[in-house]
Order: structure tokens, then sequence, then C-alpha cells
């Protein structure tokens, strides 16, 4: 099982005084994780976060995301999630292309997406 496998797929994930907790089997493709949660926070990626771009910029610029587990895997799926807004959790779900991009960007708030 690998993580960051890909073209930048981690690259600046948590910078910039984010955090990212953990990174189990996640975040493989071109820039799948770049810059997610960089300047914001996301608890843990679990099984997600599959093909290029899938969660790049997600929880950014003072983001907030839960746990992110067994969802976003496909291009662009979660591609800037939770960019300045805040989601409780992503369970199972926003698993084809686009699908939960740009959800709660710029402010807002979503409990659970499941």
């Amino acid at each position: 099982h690998d993580s960051c496998s890909g073209s930048a797929a981690c690259q600046y994930a948590g910078r910039y005084g984010g955090s990212i907790g953990e990174i189990v089997d996640s975040c493989n493709g071109t820039s799948a994780c770049a810059e997610a949660g960089a300047t914001g926070f996301i608890k843990d990626i679990m099984n997600s976060c599959q093909g290029d771009f899938a969660c790049t910029n997600a929880g950014k610029n003072q983001g907030d995301i839960g746990t992110i587990r067994n969802s976003c895997s496909e291009y662009r799926a979660c591609d800037s999630a939770g960019w300045t807004g805040e989601i409780g959790e992503i369970v199972d779900s926003c698993n084809g292309p686009l699908s939960c991009s740009s959800a709660i960007s710029f402010g807002g708030n979503i409990g659970t997406i499941h």
C-alpha cells in the first residue's frame, strides 16, 4: 500500500502552518493531494484521494476537514473541497470525476458527506 505516489502528489500538503494527521493508502496520482491542508487542517486521509488532482487544495486556506475515508477517488473528485470552509467528514463518497469539487469553497459548513 502506497501513499503520495505520482508527480507532485503531496507537494506542499499540510504546509505553511497547516496540518494533516495521517495519510494512509491515499494521495496517489498527479498532484493528488498537492497543497491539501496548506494553511488549513485535515484530520486524516485514509484510502482516499486516488486520481489526478483528486484532493488538490482540499482544506486549504483556513479550511477544516475531518477525516477523508474511502472517498474522493477520481479525477478532481474533491479538488478545492473545504477551501476556507468546514466539512465534518467525507466518508464513502465523492468517488466520481469532479464529484465534490469545490464543495464549500469560499466559506460555509457541511456536516458529513456520506
